[in-house]
């Protein structure tokens, strides 16, 4: 009976998690009611935007919208801060009217945004997020032999969308460009690094243009350009794959790096600096260099132990004058001792033959 019991209570959950995996798939999506510029604003500006919000779900469900600091990703891309980070910027200074909204299943409704500027707020550029979380449970009670079977499952489904602004006043450029740096990954698959931090209150376009050279003069590569945008307060990281490399070499790393100031509200870019950042790549095959270093030793404490053990044995041993019909066996067997070592210490060549009164040396008997 337990068994059928845990049976059922299975059966349940499984059909629950198939459920929970369906409904957030469906579509939950936000958009602008009319095309939205970047937007000017100064300290102690109040501005109002429209916000479509549009449910798909199969049935009503609640959604829950709100705004959050723009951020970006360490390659750069944007990313809107998940609500429960510190809200700084945007997500303190923009609200919706209200923030849990009821969706029927199909369903568009028009948000009002209201966005104020504090009368202290730094000039600059900011970057917000707009994000909507479709909030839903599903729940099953099943009565079977005097017992109650529950199960419940709740989830969020989160997308957001990026609203960017420019605060008059005094625009400070200021970034920080790091080290380069290089890291293997996988296999001889080789990615540099550069990294950067806008310390600044402009938006700052990155275009890095990198080459390989190698110190030998082979395996040269054409790498390709790199671009990302840097907000204000933010850091990144481009990344460039150099791609798989041979077990030893050594090579130049070059990046040419151009930066301008990019306006939000009209797109164009005014040139700042240009500079360049340059690293040596020595690729030293360390662990195959140690195996074989240390087979080389071994093999030469061989040969070493070897000789000075020859040498022993031929201090140690007696001369000897060779009398008709000895033989090499004959020797071996007489003094109690191995044939090998007789040749050995007396150099004496195949087919191992000894003539009368040749002089030959015998080693010790054996103890």
């Amino acid at each position: 009976m337990k068994k059928y019991l845990m049976f059922k209570k299975l059966i349940i959950l499984c059909s629950l998690f198939l459920s929970f995996g369906y409904t957030t798939n469906a579509q939950l999506s936000l958009k602008y009611t009319d095309k939205l510029e970047p937007l000017l604003l100064k300290p102690g500006d109040t501005s109002e935007i429209y916000i479509e919000l549009m449910e798909s779900y199969g049935k009503s469900t609640k959604v829950n919208i709100y705004t959050t600091d723009g951020t970006t990703t360490s390659t750069g891309s944007f990313a809107a801060k998940l609500p429960d980070r510190k809200q700084y910027f945007f997500g303190v200074w923009a609200k919706f009217d209200e923030n849990i909204i009821e969706m029927e299943a199909g369903e568009k409704k028009k948000l009002k945004l209201t966005i104020h500027i504090p009368e202290t707020a730094t000039p600059g550029d900011y970057s917000g997020g707009i994000a909507a979380s479709r909030i839903f449970e599903e729940k099953t009670n099943v009565e079977k032999y005097n017992k109650n079977i529950s199960a419940s499952m709740s989830a969020t489904a989160r997308i957001a969308m990026p609203l960017y602004f420019t605060i008059e006043g005094q625009r400070i450029n200021k970034l920080e460009i790091g080290n380069l740096f290089y890291k293997e990954i996988s296999g001889g698959n080789y990615t540099l690094y550069l990294p950067f931090q806008n310390n600044g209150n402009t938006t700052i376009k990155i275009t890095v243009d990198p080459s390989m050279k190698s110190v030998f003069g082979k395996n040269n590569k054409i790498l390709d350009q790199k671009e990302i945008l840097l907000f204000p307060r933010e850091k990144a990281k481009i990344e460039i794959p150099l791609g798989v490399l041979p077990i030893f070499g050594v090579y130049d790393l070059n990046t040419d790096i151009t930066y301008s100031e990019h306006s939000l509200l009209t797109q164009k870019d005014t040139l700042l600096e240009k500079t360049t950042k340059n690293i040596r790549l020595i690729i030293i095959p360390w662990l195959q260099i140690i195996i074989f270093l240390v087979l080389v030793v071994i093999i030469v404490t061989s040969i070493l132990h070897k000789k000075a053990h020859l040498a022993g044995l031929i201090k140690s041993s007696s001369k000897y004058s060779v009398q008709q019909n000895d033989t090499i066996a004959q020797l071996a067997k007489s003094n109690d001792v191995d044939w090998k070592t007789i040749i050995k210490i007396n150099n004496i060549k195949p087919p191992y033959d000894i003539y009368p009164r040749q002089e030959i040396l015998i080693p010790k008997k054996k103890e």
